[in-house]
């Protein structure tokens, strides 16, 4: 399974032009914003993004991005909701083969739900501390695709050692 996946995944940034083609083919806004799991809190039945957003978030999706290719499992670039009618996105790797087959991952997959859920913005250091503390009360299933950074983070240090 991985030589197929390997060879059939695009470069990160020509993923990523795919990934805006298709979102454009879905009406939705081409302009992303990529999140994790510690930029999102769920409360009240509303989904909250923390601004702004890490810089390095896009890094940190490209370098899971390579490492996906190079485990061949599979990856899919996906939309959690809407802030201001810009998509917000994530990217999920498969955690084995099993996981890849329950997904259906076999190469890059691009998904969007029909009605995305328009998420509201919290700027202030206070209130994201006090919905973080809530998000725990109340932790949601939506979000369990998501990645954490802190792996993220991981991963692109250690890529950041290798070169």
């Amino acid at each position: 399974m991985a030589n197929s996946a390997n060879n059939a995944m695009p470069p990160f940034q020509e993923a990523v032009e795919d990934f805006r083609a298709f979102l454009a083919t879905q009406g939705v806004n081409s302009k992303l914003l990529w999140i994790f799991r510690e930029d999102v809190v769920w409360h009240q039945y509303r989904v909250f993004i923390r601004q702004p957003l890490p810089s390095n978030n896009e890094r940190a999706v490209e370098v899971l991005y390579k490492r996906g290719v190079r485990r061949g499992l599979g990856i899919s670039l996906g939309v959690l909701c809407l802030l201001k009618l810009r998509p917000c996105c994530y990217i999920r790797l498969p955690a084995d083969e099993e996981d890849a087959e329950y997904a259906m991952l076999s190469g890059l997959k691009l998904s969007v739900p029909v009605n995305p859920l328009e998420a509201r913005s919290v700027r202030g250091r206070l209130q994201w501390l006090t919905r973080t503390w809530r998000d725990q009360k109340e932790a949601h299933q939506i979000f369990t695709e998501l990645p954490s950074r802190r792996d993220a983070m991981r991963a692109l240090r250690a890529s950041l050692a290798r070169a």
